[in-house]
Parts: C-alpha cells; structure tokens; sequence
C-alpha cells in the first residue's frame, strides 16, 4: 500500500501538470469554449428558477433537461481535452450527437403533445431487455432473483403499451418517433438525423465510432511509420490536430440547438440577442484556433 500511495501521488502530479500544460498552451481556444458553456448553463438555470412551481408542458419534459445533459457533456469533453484523454471526449461527443438528434426533434415538434408520451413509454424497451437479462444470468452473478410483482407489473405494462401503439413499438430503437415519419417502415437515427439537418455531421459521427467500437481501427491511432507506439496506449497524449475537431464540432453542434431552443425559450424581442452572445463567442474561439499552424502540431505530454 505504501507503494500504491506513491504511485498514486506521482500520477496526480504527472496529470495535474499534463492539465496545466495543455491550458496554458491553448488557453485563449479553452476560455470561448467553456465562456460558451458558461452562456449555456446561465440559460439553463434562469429556466429552472422561472419553472419552479410551475407545470411542465410534455415537450419541456425532454427538452429543458436534454439542454441540461447535453452542456454537462460539453464540460466533460473539454476537460477530457484539457487533461489530455482525446479518445475519452470523443466517445462522449458520440453521446453528446444523438441527444442533440432526440433534443432538435422535439424542439421541432414542440407542439405534439403525445410525443413525450410515447418517448417516455418507449423506455420499457430497454427494461423488457435488462429484466430478460437479468433472469437468464442473475444465478451466475449470485444475485437474487427479482420479485414476482415486478415482472407481472411490467408484463402488464408492455402489454398496455402493445395494444395502444402495436408490437412494432418496442420493438424498434426509436419506435417512439415512427408516428413522425409514417412513411418510413422502420425510423433509425440516421432518419432523424436527416429530419433535424445535422446529417452533414455524420461523417464526424463515423470517425467516433473507432473510438467506441473494438476494432483494428482503436490500434491504428497508436501506429507512426509503421510503428506501435504500445507506451502511448495507456499515457495521456495531446496534439493540437485532436484539439480542434472534438472543440468545434462540440460547439457546432450545441449552436446547431441554440438556434431554435433561444427562439423557444426566450421572449420575442430578446431571442436574436440571446443567440447572437453565444455566436460571438462561438466565432472567437474559431479565431483563436485559426491562429495556430502546423509548428504547434506536435505531442505536448
């Protein structure tokens, strides 16, 4: 122990210095970036004090917490950046995109007041599978099994929810959406994506999933002239090139939703200022990456 607590110290050390060289090496680019952040979580929270006491209409009951979600997503990837763990904040951009996809079709159908209520009915989905899970493993784990009542309310459940929307329902990732686009037989992500407009940012989304999925792909990032770095695995890394895409392509997207949520939740008069402050912001941080060039494209760790 007395050696795991030296380790431990050396590798706080090492991190806090890692963090501290990456911010002050791009510290004018990290300012906007959480300056916009900043922007997001005041709105946020001058919308949670207005809405005290008041009742949600079902579309705010996505909306106004996805807005929430998604700038504590932003935070966390740019303090995966700052810490120098690149492959971290793009597996949470991937994260970050599709609640962006599910936050811009409801703002885009805010006034549909039956689609909460089929995206809320659409989580049985997934809690049909963990309770099927569970009772095909649970004697493997040594858990107990789960009580009797349980099972039959969610099998009368997903009964309730089969007999009002049909089995197609639950049985589709994204069952809760198909009444939006009937003439699809089946909608998928990449649909909604088209449906909202961000689809020019699928090429982006791809190049995530190497981060996420176990492929020769999550390797090849550690090969240089035909050499595995192995020690690059598991150390903190940072070039200036794996800053910008993670950065703008945040940014990009939280403007993406900006866009119409200020239009939904600010007063008519004050909705082109509101955007404008976050755009400004979101401008000074592109000038501020376009001033570097290739010479700062090295590893800085």
């Amino acid at each position: 122990m007395e050696g795991n607590a030296a380790n431990y110290l050396k590798d706080t050390n090492a991190i806090t210095k890692n963090k501290k060289t990456i911010s002050d090496k791009y510290k004018d680019i990290f300012i906007s970036y959480f300056g916009y952040l900043s922007n997001g979580f005041t709105v946020y929270e001058s919308i949670r004090k207005f809405t005290i006491d008041k009742k949600f209409e079902n579309t705010d009951k996505v909306i106004i917490p996805f807005y929430g979600i998604m700038f504590r997503m932003a935070d966390q990837i740019g303090t995966m950046l700052q810490h120098g763990y690149i492959d971290a904040a793009l597996r949470l951009w991937r994260s970050l995109y599709e609640h962006s996809i599910v936050l811009l079709v409801f703002l885009k159908h805010y006034e549909d007041l039956d689609l909460f209520d089929r995206f809320s009915d659409h989580q049985y989905r997934s809690r049909q599978k963990r309770t099927m899970s569970f009772g095909k493993n649970f004697e493997a784990l040594k858990w107990k099994p789960l009580d009797e009542t349980i099972l039959d309310d969610l099998d009368t459940k997903i009964k309730e929810i089969n007999d009002r929307y049909g089995k197609e329902f639950l049985e589709s990732e994204y069952g809760w959406a198909h009444a939006l686009l009937p003439e699809k037989k089946k909608v998928t992500l990449r649909e909604l994506e088209e449906h909202v407009g961000l689809n020019r940012f699928r090429p982006f989304y791809i190049l995530t999933a190497e981060y996420v999925h176990p492929t020769y792909t999550s390797i090849d990032h550690f090969i240089e002239d035909n050499a595995l770095y192995i020690s690059r695995i598991v150390s903190q890394g940072f070039t200036f090139s794996s800053l910008i895409d993670p950065l703008q392509f945040t940014i990009g997207i939280l403007d993406e939703v900006n866009i119409i949520f200020l239009e939904e939740y600010s007063s008519e008069e004050e909705s082109p200022i509101n955007y404008l402050i976050f755009r400004r912001v979101y401008e000074r941080m592109m000038d501020e990456i376009g001033k570097m060039d290739n010479s700062d494209d090295k590893n800085l760790i």
